[in-house]
């Protein structure tokens, strides 16, 4: 949460997954996931399903099905008999009307500005900032000329081999505008380069001089120092 158009109200920024996957989400096509206790063992499994070509079909493989719910091997021994199958061919309409289902109709990270009503305007963030998932934001005034800027950290490195884990962000810094648009920088032009999959920044003032830190999951610390 952050002023960013400097009215007296919080705004938010909205990281999220990205758009460089597999997984496509739209109002009309959403990303889905049925929860439930398929294999009443006591946890919930989950079954996610994206669209292709208007059918919603399931993301994981058979291996990963079966993996998680064994009953599945008898009815498809062989992955010729599972190509094709929806959740609802493979689960049953009952079933998977007594699961709990999940909609994701949006994947960009965006800034939600606040209206002051209890609405927000939408704005989604430069297509560089789309490569990979946000996983923390810093909003900070970096070139002081009144407007906040952004700089974002992320990729998510525990992916599962199907889907490919998401390594395409070294960061970005993202200038604002009068007008709450933002630009990318080049991470050569912008000097933050946060190699490895970013969890957090924190920003820190030593002896007057302003410093930006990125975490990174099972990496070393990184700092980069604010220049004037």
């Amino acid at each position: 949460m952050a002023d960013l158009d400097r009215d007296g109200d919080l705004d938010l920024i909205g990281g999220n997954l990205g758009l460089n996957s597999m997984l496509k989400a739209s109002v009309k096509e959403p990303v889905e996931m049925y929860l439930d206790d398929y294999d009443n063992n006591g946890s919930l499994d989950q079954i996610i399903c994206s669209y292709e070509n208007g059918i919603s079909y399931p993301v994981a493989s058979l291996d990963e099905l079966t993996g998680q719910l064994a009953v599945l091997k008898k009815n498809y021994p062989r992955y010729s008999d599972f190509g094709g199958k929806t959740a609802r061919d493979i689960f049953g309409k009952n079933i998977l009307e007594k699961a709990t289902l999940k909609k994701a109709v949006l994947f960009e990270s965006c800034v939600f500005l606040n209206n002051g009503d209890g609405t927000f305007t939408t704005s989604k963030l430069p297509t560089a900032a789309q490569f990979s998932p946000v996983r923390d934001i810093l909003a900070e005034d970096l070139n002081r000329d009144g407007n906040s800027d952004l700089i974002v950290t992320g990729n998510h490195y525990a992916v599962r081999p199907s889907l490919g884990r998401y390594d395409a962000s070294y960061g970005w810094c993202l200038l604002g505008s009068a007008d709450h648009k933002y630009s990318s920088l080049m991470p050569l032009e912008s000097g933050y380069i946060a190699k490895g999959d970013g969890r957090r920044i924190v920003p820190v003032e030593v002896s007057g001089k302003k410093y930006i830190v990125t975490a990174v999951n099972n990496g070393e610390l990184q700092v980069f120092k604010l220049l004037k």
